[in-house]
């Protein structure tokens, strides 16, 4: 089978907010084995890596905890990671493993550093499980075969997709940004950006005397009738 992974979505550089990640089994225990490398401590004093703001921002590090507790609960193992500290809202970069396709980081965006790890047996398992999911902001895949690539490209839906990085599509200034469905509505950047932050608006000057659209107007004459059924039954 294929040996490379998915990334299926971002939510831009600043937030930080990859999903899940779908590898072959090849590439599972590469990802892990790095991880466990840079494996973080718990720093509350560190000048980077907080969630936010105190106050009312303290939210966004109680749903984060919980996205790591429900996806404990459904079975995921933490391959590195998982220290928090509620009182100076940090959070370490999280590893997930063996998680449960339904649980609730598998199906909302955390805004957070928790990065799920699921694996496939084929590129069909791959891409029906993108399928399954709501489509993604972006979509990233690794590969050196230009079949597979053009096979995900085709067979799948998202807002952006990149080939072998990620995010660098935010770099060009004439790439549509943004999302489809529930991702997003709408694009940014270059001419896409000036189109859909721009007003088009329609405007018809109709001509005086006799027009086309005079012929279906009342009073309604058989011969108007006649001219309605016609349009009626052909568009």
């Amino acid at each position: 089978p294929p040996s490379f992974p998915f990334s299926l979505k971002t939510c831009g550089v600043s937030s930080g907010s990859l999903i899940n990640i779908v590898c072959s089994h090849a590439y599972y225990k590469i990802y892990i084995s790095y991880g466990q490398m840079i494996d973080l401590p718990l720093r509350s004093n560190a000048k980077g890596g907080g969630i936010g703001g105190h106050g009312s921002l303290a939210v966004s590090w109680d749903h984060i905890q919980d996205y790591l507790q429900t996806g404990e609960d459904k079975g995921a193992n933490i391959e590195f990671g998982g220290k928090s500290d509620r009182e100076n809202l940090r959070f370490t970069p999280t590893l997930l493993s063996n998680i449960s396709s339904d649980s609730k980081v598998m199906e909302e965006e955390i805004f957070g550093p928790i990065l799920s790890l699921m694996t496939y047996s084929d590129l069909d398992q791959a891409i029906e499980f993108i399928n399954h999911k709501q489509k993604p902001l972006a979509l990233y895949v690794f590969a050196g075969d230009r079949k597979v690539i053009k096979r995900v490209e085709k067979e799948t839906s998202a807002g952006m997709m990149a080939i072998n990085d990620v995010v660098v599509q935010f770099a060009h200034p004439n790439l549509p940004i943004g999302g489809v469905n529930n991702s997003g509505i709408g694009k940014a950047h270059g001419h896409a950006g000036f189109l859909a932050f721009s007003n088009e608006k329609a405007v018809v000057r109709q001509r005086r005397g006799f027009t086309m659209a005079k012929s279906i107007y009342p009073p309604y004459t058989g011969f108007k009738k006649f001219m309605i059924d016609l349009m009626v039954k052909y568009f």
